[in-house]
């Protein structure tokens, strides 16, 4: 008879649990994300807590997705599991299965699924259902009636239900074409999506019968499994129109993340639409990132993950390449050479910007290719008279005859400038650096390989590299996460497993040296810069380059 109720009573919480989700964008639950995300209540009440010795804590450092996650599925640190605070974790039983009794740790303890009266205590107090008292870390909350309803309220939705773009035997994703890529870069990602996901649902044709059929000697079955389907979400005409064609490509077909991408400007439109969605956007291939309005929001920034900050953290590391120059050798006055692109002027910016971080306060100078100011500069220098540092985000500007410039101590030739070929050809006096973020070509057939191989055997055309190693890069890495999250399909969940997966990937994209923690969004954070060159380098197998991150 017991069992029959606790049945009973586990199916009403269920149902109630299933209930509360179709209401999750309601004012109170609205509310109750804010505390857990941010832990600022209704009316904008800042949340307080007590942590282990006695650490006050308020606001974002009180909030529950500090340690539990934005997902609610928690986290481990230092040996210290940190548990699932979803609607089902916490309004079901947590019990003994058969599947742990192989595992080799200890029994997980087993509790009574809470109630309202129960968790409210466990928030305010530390005092879990079975009326033990929680690990000091988890604080006790200060939170009043209203907001304690509103959290509870909004817990009881948490992951209960799957994310839109997951259905019973699909899993939907999509990838995003601006009209500015190039025809063959576009066939070059495509040819990779397509051919890896038609061999992944084609490997795992009998997970369907396999996932209602349980080995005889377990409890459970496997429900995790789903047929990948992928979107291709062609942009046309110009970028003020793309957000209202994505929202179209959306509301046609959910999908439950945006893998890969590629685009030859700004992927601004496409990082505010997966923020807005909340759609996991994983390494598109961009040299201009997106960029999130700061704001007090924990999660600002959670949805778009990038290879690199692109031809930004370029910039970044060229600054910090000229502020650590001894005082005496380095630039009173910078110029930079860019032409009319979106690019050349984040990069501008984004290096002027870092030189104030560094407290240089040189003079700037940003001149267009083949402007009158390019020959103004040439006969009239800076005013000070101060030593200059040359720049080019563009191809062969003033380069032909670096003579012809004054008081220039230092060239620095991008990544983005493209004449990597006739550097080592110059004759000049002048110290010539070159900066990539890219892996350097002496390791890259090595680092690579796997990648490559995998490519020719499965007949890929046409393989560009950058684009091949990137897509194949990114795809695998979602495959992983995927498998991971097993059957809990939460977005946040699967950029969280992402953040701690991508350090053992055997994959690589063409950056080099990536990793991920909790909340960063940027994969490679460093830049190569090679030099000074002389005539003699073999720029592309060079002996003195340094890593640097800004």
């Amino acid at each position: 008879m017991h069992k029959f109720l606790l049945i009973i009573h586990l199916a009403i919480l269920t149902n109630a649990n299933l209930f509360a989700a179709t209401l999750s964008d309601n004012r109170e639950n609205k509310v109750g994300k804010s505390i857990y995300q941010t832990g600022t209540g209704k009316n904008g009440n800042v949340i307080t807590a007590v942590s282990a010795a006695n650490t006050k804590l308020k606001g974002i450092k009180a909030s529950c997705a500090n340690c539990h996650r934005r997902s609610g599925f928690g986290s481990s640190e230092g040996g210290l599991l940190i548990p699932s605070i979803t609607g089902n974790s916490l309004f079901n039983s947590r019990e003994f299965k058969y599947r742990e009794l192989k595992k080799k740790s200890n029994r997980p303890i087993t509790r009574k699924s809470y109630d309202k009266t129960s968790l409210k205590r466990a928030i305010q107090s530390g005092i879990d259902s079975n009326g033990r008292k929680l690990d000091l870390l988890m604080p006790r909350y200060n939170i009043n009636e209203n907001d304690m309803g509103n959290l509870i309220s909004y817990l009881s939705t948490l992951g209960v239900k799957p994310a839109p773009g997951v259905s019973d035997k699909k899993i939907y994703f999509a990838t995003i074409i601006t009209p500015d890529a190039s025809e063959k870069r576009k066939s070059a990602m495509l040819a990779v999506l397509n051919t890896y996901i038609k061999a992944k649902n084609s490997e795992t044709r009998f997970e369907t019968r396999r996932s209602s059929n349980s080995p005889w000697h377990k409890k459970w079955s496997y429900s995790a499994y789903r047929k990948w389907e992928l979107n291709v979400w062609q942009l046309n005409g110009n970028k003020d129109s793309w957000e209202e064609q994505l929202n179209n490509f959306y509301k046609k077909q959910p999908v439950f993340a945006i893998v890969s991408g590629i685009s030859s400007s700004t992927w601004q439109p496409m990082h505010d639409f997966c923020n807005t969605h909340e759609i996991p956007c994983l390494f598109p291939i961009t040299r201009l990132p997106g960029k999130s309005k700061k704001n007090k929001n924990y999660s600002s920034n959670s949805y778009s993950i990038y290879f690199s900050e692109g031809i930004a953290l370029e910039a970044k590391a060229i600054a910090k390449h000229i502020s650590n120059k001894k005082e005496e050798k380095r630039c009173g006055n910078i110029v930079q050479i860019i032409d009319s692109s979106e690019k050349t002027k984040t990069a501008t910016n984004a290096l002027i910007k870092q030189l104030e971080n560094y407290g240089m306060s040189a003079q700037t100078l940003i001149i267009t290719k083949n402007s009158p100011e390019l020959e103004q500069y040439k006969r009239n220098n800076f005013s000070n008279n101060s030593a200059s540092c040359l720049i080019h985000w563009v191809d062969n500007a003033v380069l032909n005859n670096p003579s012809d410039l004054k008081n220039i101590k230092q060239i620095y030739i991008t990544h983005n400038a493209k004449i990597i070929s006739d550097i080592s050809a110059l004759k000049s006096d002048i110290p010539i650096y070159y900066s990539t973020p890219l892996a350097l070509e002496k390791n890259r057939k090595r680092h690579l390989l796997r990648t490559m191989i995998w490519a020719k055997k499965n007949k890929i055309s046409p393989i560009i590299e950058d684009v091949t190693a990137n897509t194949y890069s990114a795809v695998t890495l979602m495959a992983k996460s995927v498998k991971h999250i097993r059957s809990h399909f939460s977005r946040d969940y699967l950029i969280e497993r992402l953040e701690h997966l991508i350090d053992t990937t055997a994959f690589h994209s063409i950056y080099n040296r990536y990793s991920l923690g909790p909340n960063q969004r940027y994969a490679s954070k460093g830049v190569y810069i090679i030099g000074p060159i002389n005539n003699s380098m073999d720029i592309n197998h060079p002996n003195n380059s340094e890593w640097i991150i800004p």
